[in-house]
């Protein structure tokens, strides 16, 4: 792919490893988003453009995962050409609404994600960066979402065990560097689906020590905790951190009481599916494919007519937000 195609415009923003602009392909007209690394990052670049080009012709672009167009040099620097997205979760929950989201415009999200990741896992691949950043509106004005940075992604046999993401969403093996599977995804979408809810971070402490001690605290020590290194254990075990929640039933307090039978049944059925994702033993977690049988996400529990109802409801509708302007 030839760099005359694509013209730069304007500057995005800039992640970890990357600057985000936006660019038009010059032969169609088409409005794209195009990534240009670092300078001490390209390595990781030409990782993740292996891994696109592997997921997309398995069929990636019909599984919510952002549609990769090619790459092309820019001087010397490596760019990668991906379709033009609205804004992520992060900024949007933060910036635009200020509060967590509606029970049922998480489920959407929630579905969506899920198949991105059953599509991931079930071709023996693991994102690895799972974070409200890297799940992007395609517009704000509907829920359509789709899953984006490949850049940490690795077969899952083949999986390198390093902190490639925030503090406060990585797994427990992550913290200790112990072996990763891909049920590390599923824990980093059950703190991602917590934000939404709350409109705030679960777990957010200064170190891998006190992380580990919050978590213990409120889901219970487990096995592995005893093959901690001594040091680290002894230092852990030191910490007594304030929770922001005593357990996930807490998420039951966190906004008015309900006195819809209805939703507070719904909201229990999503606290079900976090506490089956949150789950500190990897091997017991549950997989993309269970959860998108989980009633949560089935919507079993609900009323024909509750359900019909919900899957016509707007985002904007709900958080009374006039997305034309914004």
């Amino acid at each position: 792919m030839e760099a005359q195609k694509y013209c730069l415009m304007d500057y995005l923003e800039e992640g970890g490893q990357a600057q985000i602009f936006k660019g038009r392909n010059q032969e169609t007209g088409e409005i794209v988003a195009i990534k240009r690394p670092t300078d001490f990052l390209g390595i990781y670049i030409n990782k993740e453009k292996k891994v696109l080009r592997k997921i997309k012709a398995l069929g990636s672009d019909n599984y919510n995962i952002v549609k990769f167009y090619g790459n092309f040099f820019y001087g010397r620097k490596q760019c990668l050409v991906f379709e033009k997205l609205d804004i992520d979760l992060n900024r949007f929950v933060k910036d635009i609404v200020g509060e967590g989201l509606h029970l049922s415009d998480i489920r959407v999200i929630a579905q969506q994600v899920l198949v991105a990741l059953n599509f991931l896992h079930s071709n023996g691949m693991a994102h690895r960066d799972l974070k409200p950043n890297n799940i992007m509106l395609v517009d704000r004005s509907s829920l359509k979402v789709k899953l984006i940075d490949m850049g940490f992604a690795e077969e899952i046999k083949k999986i390198k065990n390093f902190r490639c993401k925030p503090l406060c969403y990585l797994a427990p093996e992550e913290i200790l560097l112990m072996k990763l599977d891909a049920s590390v995804d599923m824990w980093c979408l059950a703190l991602t689906l917590i934000f939404l809810y709350t409109g705030d971070r679960l777990f957010v402490y200064s170190s891998p020590e006190e992380t580990i001690a919050a978590i213990v605290k409120m889901l219970g020590e487990p096995h592995w905790s005893y093959d901690c290194p001594p040091d680290f254990k002894k230092k852990f075990r030191s910490y007594d951190p304030k929770l922001k929640l005593k357990s996930l039933d807490d998420l039951l307090k966190i906004r008015p009481p309900t006195q819809d039978p209805i939703e507070r049944e719904d909201l229990l059925r999503f606290i079900d599916l976090l506490k089956q994702m949150l789950v500190t033993t990897p091997q017991e977690r549950i997989t993309p494919a269970a959860a998108l049988k989980h009633s949560f996400i089935t919507m079993d529990h609900l009323p024909i007519a509750y359900a019909f109802e919900e899957l016509f409801a707007t985002l904007a509708e709900r958080c009374e937000i006039d997305v034309r302007n914004v």
